[in-house]
């Protein structure tokens, strides 16, 4: 059986068993470090100035992302980037998808001026743009899921900006995105921001994002402020 469905496209192999959402890596960006304050994990128990927790240069945030994002992801795992891959060009772009485990779905966010040349069917010669599956600006995904209710289907709906409402929402789908680096939490119990920032550095896993919104659901239900899709 299909393992999951993605919505007008064709384009993805069936049989993928590990699947890992992600948003907002910024590799070498150098300014993300002071806009999202990224703290070395080697660094943490420094004692000093916070500054000097942070990464000091987009080099070494490269490094540790990309050791923490391989030490999850294997190789031949389905990727599902909600954008903000890396501001530099195309070339740049593809060295970075040559360090990284994976096989990727891409949603473009505002930093990714390189996915307008992959898109552009500029010809370029990198083993990379083999792992480059598909991009897109908004992509719907249905999961199959034995848990989930009638039909066994979750139905998943990722753009790289939060959405107030999105295609199927009062109806039990799922809203990923990224953007915010975590600095808003959700406004419903069926929306989560994906991007690295909310998860020391990992994407995540179908099962963490499926436990996260079981945990709000059950939260949301002890509740008396219910909101109105139940």
């Amino acid at each position: 059986m299909d393992r999951f469905r993605i919505k007008g496209s064709s384009a993805l192999p069936q049989d993928a068993t590990q699947m890992w959402f992600s948003s907002d890596l910024h590799l070498g960006h150098g300014n993300i470090i002071q806009y999202c304050q990224r703290v070395n994990p080697h660094k943490r128990g420094l004692v000093g100035p916070p500054e000097d927790r942070l990464f000091q240069s987009p080099d070494e945030m490269d490094r540790e992302l990309i050791d923490t994002w391989n030490s999850w992801v294997g190789e031949e795992d389905l990727v599902f980037h909600l954008g903000d891959f890396t501001m530099k060009g195309i070339l740049a772009a593809l060295d970075y998808l040559d360090k990284l485990n994976g096989r990727w779905v891409f949603l473009s966010g505002n930093h990714d001026y390189w996915m307008r040349e992959m898109r552009s069917n500029k010809v370029v010669a990198h083993d990379a743009t083999e792992k480059v599956l598909l991009i897109r600006d908004y992509l719907e995904l249905k999961v199959f899921d034995e848990e989930m209710g009638e039909g066994h289907w979750q139905k998943l709906v990722m753009f790289h900006y939060p959405i107030a409402s999105w295609n199927s929402k009062f109806k039990g789908s799922w809203h990923l995105y990224g953007h915010e680096h975590g600095t808003r939490d959700p406004w419903t119990t069926t929306a989560m921001d994906v991007g690295v920032d909310t998860n020391e550095y990992k994407p995540y896993s179908y099962l963490d994002i499926k436990t996260a919104f079981t945990r709000q659901h059950i939260e949301v239900k002890d509740s008396s402020l219910l909101p109105r899709e139940w």
